[in-house]
């Protein structure tokens, strides 16, 4: 598969087809998308699009020029206007064909620099606490402003809604 085209219901699972039998294949899967027309194209339902997947190798695929367009809920894929082909944005991934490419899996495996790890962990300690602390204060204000402005009544609802945010977050981060 060079390029998605809007016509092309064909799904090839079974399709392992390799140029390149020395090296090693990963499959990629894929998920048509729905023709709106225009160029637009969007999700399928989630109870059509789970059949309308397919697995291909990762050398027959290549990636396209798609943007998604937030005022249609769609990508805008761009066409060629001669050919009325989807326009690719190169042919292949770029996967060395050498064999030197252990896949995502490896690269995800790679050794953690712990020094990294534990400095971030300190700085997210950090920005909870301040979190908590401004939560906590803007509560304390809020209440004595809306007891000023409004009673007693209404302060001590503020304040339940401060005691509840405070909490909400103290549970969100732990």
């Amino acid at each position: 598969l060079r390029t998605m085209d809007s016509n092309n219901k064909n799904n090839n699972k079974n399709n392992n087809n390799n140029n390149n039998q020395n090296i090693n294949t990963y499959v990629a899967e894929l998920t048509q998308l729905e023709d709106l027309g225009e160029g637009y194209f969007a999700e399928y339902s989630s109870t059509k699009r789970m059949s309308k997947k397919s697995d291909r190798d990762i050398l027959q695929v290549s990636p396209l020029r798609a943007s998604f367009v937030r005022s249609e809920q769609a990508y805008k894929v761009p066409f060629d206007a001669a050919t009325q082909k989807v326009k690719v944005r190169q042919e292949q991934y770029d996967i060395p064909l050498d064999g030197s490419w252990e896949g995502p899996q490896q690269q995800a495996l790679q050794e953690v620099n712990q020094d990294v790890v534990e400095a971030d962990g300190i700085l997210y300690s950090q920005l909870k606490f301040k979190l908590l602390k401004n939560a906590a204060l803007a509560g304390l204000l809020g209440t004595v402003i809306a007891n000023i402005v409004q009673g007693t009544e209404d302060a001590a609802i503020y304040f339940a809604g401060a005691v509840a945010s405070v909490l909400y977050l103290f549970f969100l981060s732990i």
